[in-house]
């Protein structure tokens, strides 16, 4: 049962591209050109080219299966971040180190796979009652992900990854995530796939990752911009009443006011005038500045255009902004 488990998890290890055939013997074209590969992946990670060396080793195991070819392809993922990769192809070399009798390749091997254990990203596909419809197919990357992997936790590399699922009469659905490179688990549920639309030829329904919200249309401006405009008319209106209020009270006092000598009542009058022609001269700036901005800000507000389209099988919603 041990022994099943793993062959599970090894399976669900999606970006895993090693493959042995045991029952096709490798020509000698095929050894030679493995051999080639191989000694070009070993001088690729001997010169810090161990991103282009991953894959010769890969070709190389697929034309040629060996244990050694596999432990450096094991190797060269390790060293590039691809750890669940890594772990899975230690793993598979431990294993056919101790079919062949290799106790030491079998230990050295058993150890690097350890090592990787805590250092894994996981994540664990989920589905509910409603979900899991007769016939659901879920798929990693491509690749089957069968019921036994459903609700454990498999280790995958980090990086972009993609959940999608099938049924008989329901509509396809996907889903695109970002696998971090931390040793942490992340939960994937599959939803109730809808029913599929008679007559209408189903297409995927995909679930991208959230990309960043685009800066929406500031909504404020008009509002202000009214605002303002009132604001600038109060003003202006309040300027009038005492400039006519201030020329009012100059022309009572010049009686009072002969020769430039004022009595106490021209006085009075006059400094009245002064008041009032301050209040106005006040009023008059903050109206025309108010009435200024609200124009500008009644210009440049953006104008929203909004529109839907849509069919059986999906929506589109379109939002644009103009000045």
């Amino acid at each position: 049962m041990k022994h099943r488990s793993r062959i599970a998890l090894l399976s669900a290890v999606a970006s895993l591209a090693i493959a042995i055939e045991a029952s096709a013997e490798p020509s000698s074209a095929d050894r030679a050109l493995s051999r080639s590969l191989f000694d070009d992946g070993r001088r690729l990670v001997r010169d810090g080219h161990v991103a282009d060396a991953c894959p010769k080793f890969e070709d190389a195991q697929r034309l040629d299966p060996g244990i050694g070819t596999l432990f450096n392809l094991a190797d060269c993922y390790e060293r590039v971040g691809r750890l669940a990769s890594a772990w899975a192809a230690f793993l598979e070399t431990a294993d056919a180190a101790r079919t062949a009798a290799e106790t030491n390749r079998e230990v050295v091997a058993r150890h690097r796979a350890d090592a990787l254990v805590q250092r894994l990203p996981r994540v664990v596909v989920v589905t509910d009652a409603n979900a899991d419809v007769a016939g659901l197919e879920v798929r990693w990357d491509g690749k089957p992900l069968g019921r036994a992997s459903w609700g454990a936790p498999l280790p995958v590399d980090a990086g972009t990854h993609k959940l999608e699922a099938t049924a008989p009469g329901r509509m396809p659905w996907s889903f695109s995530t970002s696998i971090g490179a931390d040793p942490a688990t992340t939960r994937l549920p599959i939803p109730p796939l809808d029913a599929e639309l008679p007559n209408n030829s189903p297409k995927a329904v995909s679930v991208q990752s959230p990309p960043p919200e685009a800066p929406t249309p500031s909504r404020w401006q008009k509002p202000a911009a009214l605002a303002g405009a009132g604001l600038g008319v109060v003003a202006v209106s309040v300027g009038t009443v005492f400039a006519l209020k201030a020329s009012s009270s100059w022309a009572d006092a010049q009686p009072h006011c002969p020769g430039n000598v004022c009595s106490p009542a021209g006085r009075q009058q006059w400094s009245d005038a002064r008041s009032s022609g301050n209040v106005a001269t006040a009023a008059f700036i903050v109206g025309g500045v108010a009435l200024v901005t609200g124009t500008l800000l009644w210009l440049a507000a953006p104008s929203l255009h909004v529109g839907a389209s849509g069919s059986a099988s999906q929506a589109t919603l379109k939002v644009q902004g103009a000045f």
